[in-house]
């Protein structure tokens, strides 16, 4: 798989009209299903350390040392210490490149973004859309059971997009991630310690017919 992330790096949330979303059925991001994805080189790994979405190879070293824990310490999956030692022991490695290209001053809570109390339940993927300007996501996305889904899956096809993690009624807690267009399944935390977090995405001119994907 390439290691190059067909991405627009977007430094400005301003404008407009939330992206109309619709309901979709899949499993839940799972531990499980996070490492299935990941072993059949269609998942990669988002490391808080080095901030950076892991290559193929990287995301492997991620779910082995996993299994290694779990092993050794006799469990059915990794806690959240489990996960930040791993990360905190993974380094130097290889992160997915992006492409950037000027656009606006970043204004993270301009009008257009959706709000905490505009929510809806994971899964959920967008109906295709086009347009100018900036478009978000309708809502900001949440599980009905955080404990069984570590981490948020995330695609994007045609074009690429913001993940905006944020934890709901705290404005100086704001994560920004990077999902490129046509990658395969990227997985970000779901938890910031023990907060819950909601994430919505924006993007800028979205290609016509592009769509992005959570469960």
């Amino acid at each position: 798989m390439s290691n190059l992330l067909k991405k627009v790096t977007l430094f400005s949330v301003v404008g407009c009209m939330g992206l109309i979303l619709s309901a979709h059925t899949s499993e839940a991001a799972s531990y499980e299903s996070m490492k299935k994805n990941v072993e059949e080189g269609t998942g990669l790994i988002y490391n808080p350390e080095i901030d950076g979405i892991m290559t193929q190879e990287g995301s492997l070293e991620v779910i082995e040392a996993l299994e290694g824990e779990i092993q050794d310490l006799n469990i059915e999956e990794p806690t959240q210490e489990i996960y930040d030692e791993v990360f905190s022991s993974i380094k130097n490695v290889e992160v997915i490149e992006t492409t950037e290209k000027t656009l606006p001053p970043f204004m993270p809570f301009a009008a257009g973004a959706p709000r905490d109390n505009q929510t809806a339940w994971i899964p959920y993927n967008s109906k295709e859309f086009s347009g100018s300007g900036w478009r978000y996501s309708g809502a900001q996305f949440k599980f009905r059971d955080y404990n069984a889904n570590p981490k948020f899956g995330i695609r994007a096809t045609k074009d690429s997009f913001y993940f905006y993690t944020v934890i709901p009624g705290n404005n100086s807690f704001l994560r920004r991630h990077e999902v490129g267009a046509n990658l395969d399944w990227v997985y970000f935390p779901s938890k910031s310690g023990s907060a819950k977090l909601q994430g919505y995405f924006a993007t800028y001119n979205p290609v016509k017919g592009s769509r992005y994907y959570i469960y």
